[in-house]
């Protein structure tokens, strides 16, 4: 469910990669974190991660609304998909025409790209929102193996956002693998084997076992603009795993 990505810097401590403030005197133990003549401690240059892609991308959006200031936040989200530059080979198409790779959503964030077409259409002007919604509830027991279930979508919505709810009981969790194949054939994968989600991990805010039999919620970004009528395939992989219920909701225009 990544939409875009920002620059970030290395964790290095022998290069400037990004740097950037910290509270007053923060720095001031951590001599490999800062520069030489930076003696109060103000500084870091190990700027990395999320916690500088984040602020890159939330300062880009706002240049954009600063010479646009009439988008609404779904005119920002398409904006982005439109014009994020692809850096590598992992992309896929979309029927839509929109590249989007499961490892950095639509690409790096493109502020000069995205104020140029507000600036010549005005703004995307989206219509109305609306969703529709499909259930598959065919009960399965998944043994090391991949099986295959469907879910019509009956409206035609330009597609924005998708959610699949999976309800399924596993004490192998790590190696559920999910993932989502459009009536366009674009495929998105929701959920990467080896994804590290041990059954009794808590970040879910409950054990991961249970939040996934209660039904836990996956999310998708890849089929912007693409027509949502038709037959969604979901394929899941996993072993010793009991699948009881799929619920996909499709978000567009």
């Amino acid at each position: 469910n990544i939409l875009v990505s920002g620059y970030t810097g290395d964790l290095s401590y022998n290069q400037v990669t990004m740097g950037t403030t910290v509270p007053t005197g923060n720095n001031k133990n951590n001599s490999s974190e800062t520069w030489e003549n930076d003696t109060k401690g103000n500084y870091t240059k190990v700027f990395q991660g999320t916690s500088a892609s984040a602020p890159v991308v939330s300062g880009a959006i706002a240049l954009v609304l600063e010479a646009c200031p009439i988008l609404t936040y779904r005119d920002v989200k398409y904006l982005i998909a439109k014009t994020a530059i692809q850096t590598s080979s992992t992309f896929t198409t979309n029927s839509a025409g929109l590249k989007h790779s499961n490892d950095t959503g639509y690409g790096l964030i493109n502020v000069k790209g995205m104020i140029d077409m507000c600036k010549a259409i005005g703004y995307t002007n989206l219509s109305a929102i609306h969703s529709d919604s499909g259930i598959n509830s065919d009960q399965e027991v998944i043994s090391s193996t991949t099986v295959s279930k469907d879910i019509i979508i009956t409206k035609n919505l330009k597609v924005e956002w998708v959610g699949l709810t999976i309800s399924i009981e596993s004490d192998f969790l790590e190696d559920l693998e999910v993932k989502l194949i459009s009536p366009s054939n674009t495929e998105s994968i929701l959920l990467h084997a080896n994804n590290a989600l041990g059954t009794s991990d808590t970040r879910l805010g409950k054990t991961a076992k249970n939040q996934f039999t209660t039904g836990f919620r996956l999310s998708s970004v890849a089929f912007i603009d693409e027509s949502s009528m038709g037959t969604w395939e979901v394929k899941i992989t996993s072993r010793n795993a009991k699948l009881t219920n799929l619920q996909l909701e499709v978000v567009g225009y």
